[in-house]
Order: structure tokens, then C-alpha cells, then sequence
């Protein structure tokens, strides 16, 4: 199938809708990294005082690309910082 000339521009645009509607989002990626952290430490009482989880929680979090940021607006790290997607940016 041939395209005409032009016709490669909107179907790229579409093509990239796509791909980044398919993507997952940072709340998405971060419920996936506490899941992983709750199976990594399942005997810990409480998500947000496991250092354990924590830190399995921001690892996982920079594996995805992302970076803590505790210096963000909405990001309290006295309290919940890694638990927070705000805290999290790319």
C-alpha cells in the first residue's frame, strides 16, 4: 500500500496518539512499584514507615526513568515523599 505524498504526517501523528495513549502513567507506574514492594517486604505493617518498601518504591520508580524530586510542590517527604506521584518527575 502506497501513501501519498503528505499523507505520512498524520498518519505518524496518529501513530504517536497511539503509542503514548498505550503508555503508562506515572500514578500507574507507581501503584505497580508499591505492589512490587508490598510483595518484596509483605510482613511490614504499614506501607509508608518500611524503609524496605521505600526504598524498593523509588528504585523501581528510577528504573521507569523517573526521578525523586522532594522539592516539588504537593511532595511532603517528612511524611510520604516516595509513596506521593508528585514527588516523581521525568
Amino acid at each position: 500500500m502506497r501513501l501519498a505524498a503528505g499523507a505520512g504526517i498524520p498518519v505518524a501523528a496518529a501513530l504517536c496518539v497511539a503509542l503514548c495513549a498505550c503508555s503508562p502513567t506515572r500514578k500507574e507506574d507507581l501503584v505497580g512499584c508499591k505492589l512490587q514492594a508490598l510483595r518484596a517486604f509483605p510482613r511490614e505493617a504499614v506501607l509508608r514507615h518500611s524503609i524496605g518498601r521505600r526504598l524498593t518504591i523509588e528504585t523501581c520508580m528510577q528504573t521507569k526513568g523517573y526521578t525523586f524530586n522532594g522539592r516539588k510542590q504537593g511532595c511532603n517527604v517528612s511524611k510520604d515523599g516516595a509513596l506521593r506521584e508528585t514527588c516523581y518527575s521525568r
